[in-house]
């Protein structure tokens, strides 16, 4: 019978309370060494280093070396992570990546859409930096202004020239058959198609501006919103719920063969004097509808820097009535910024 041999520890003497109250020991605080920090708290960071144009400050799981033998090493290790991690020999080629095409079928289907987004980025300059909408309203309505002063400037001085034309009796006048006959004066100027344009591109805006709406339609409300814009309207909740991704949506040949089935049964009933008839087969539910007014913060921006009354005072721009117009002007940008942006 085996017995377990005694442990050599020795039990703890005990410490009897003595009465005073128990204290907490001291902290002990380990050393303090340099060369127990990390390296990035020791070392600053090498961009050249991290680059590959040279070797690290201090040694790596790559190892120190050449540049030309880092980036063999650092290619080496990637190739192997995208491998699954086995080494490729220099004898043995790597695996050629698979790259799928689009079929070319495929490419004339997307070429208008591809052909649509290419020119909407070049037109709104998506891909360009621009400053915020604001900031670009003023500047585009400063540039108006300037294009308006050069084409009135140029207006008034053809005008000045053919006055002093009137009143200078040295005038180059050709002798025809008997008959004086002046020198004929173009017919065509291009201060009218660029004054044409800007009055378009004012009026333009501000309708843009004063219709552009945002519909809200409130399904799950049933008091009516305190809003002269709210009303109740019935609704197609088949259109409903593919607004609310519940249906997948149709295809761009669908919605315009569609539209123009509209049109067309539209046009016929308008011809014939019949009234629509009702849909059948579709549920339908009176929801309540509220439209707000959802204006952009460029166009406000441009209308409160030239408006269509800005384009109207430049029509009376002249050397007898220029400060008068600048006046209105100010006048005018100031009153629809207060109107716009009320201050707090």
């Amino acid at each position: 019978m085996s017995t377990t041999p005694r442990s050599t520890r020795r039990p703890r003497s005990s410490f009897p309370y003595t009465g005073s109250d128990p204290t907490t020991p001291l902290a002990k605080y380990s050393e303090r060494r340099p060369d127990l920090y990390s390296l990035s708290a020791t070392h600053p960071f090498d961009w050249e280093a991290a680059r590959g144009n040279r070797p690290p400050p201090y040694a790596s799981a790559l190892g120190n070396g050449s540049a030309d033998s880092l980036r063999k090493k650092l290619a080496r290790a990637a190739a192997e992570d995208e491998m699954g991690g086995s080494a490729i020999s220099p004898t043995k080629t790597a695996r050629k990546r698979v790259v799928r095409k689009k079929p070319w079928r495929q490419r004339i289907v997307e070429l208008p859409s591809a052909a649509y987004e290419w020119l909407w980025d070049i037109v709104t300059f998506s891909d360009v930096p621009l400053p915020p909408p604001e900031t670009s309203g003023r500047v585009l309505g400063g540039a108006l202004h300037v294009i308006h002063f050069i084409t009135r400037y140029s207006v008034l001085r053809s005008q000045k020239v053919e006055e002093n034309d009137w009143q200078d009796m040295h005038q180059e006048i050709h002798i025809v058959a008997g008959f004086e006959q002046e020198e004929p004066e173009p017919w065509f100027s291009w201060t009218t198609p660029v004054t044409i344009l800007l009055l378009l591109g004012s009026l333009l805006n501000a309708l843009y501006l004063f219709t552009t709406i945002r519909t809200y339609h409130l399904h799950l409300r049933e008091n009516m919103v305190d809003s002269p814009r709210a009303k109740m309207v019935p609704m197609d909740m088949t259109n409903a719920a593919r607004d609310m991704d519940t249906q997948p949506t149709p295809s761009l040949a669908w919605r315009v063969i569609r539209g123009l089935g509209t049109h067309m049964a539209s046009a016929w009933r308008l011809i014939l004097g019949s009234k629509a008839g009702k849909g059948t087969g579709r549920s339908t539910n009176n929801v309540q509808q509220l439209d707000m007014w959802n204006p952009g913060e460029l166009e406000l921006s441009l209308f409160n820097v030239y408006s269509p009354a800005h384009a109207l005072l430049w029509m009376i721009f002249s050397s007898h009535t220029w400060f008068v117009a600048l006046i209105l002007m100010v006048a005018i940008s100031g009153q629809a910024r207060l109107i716009i942006r009320p201050p707090s």
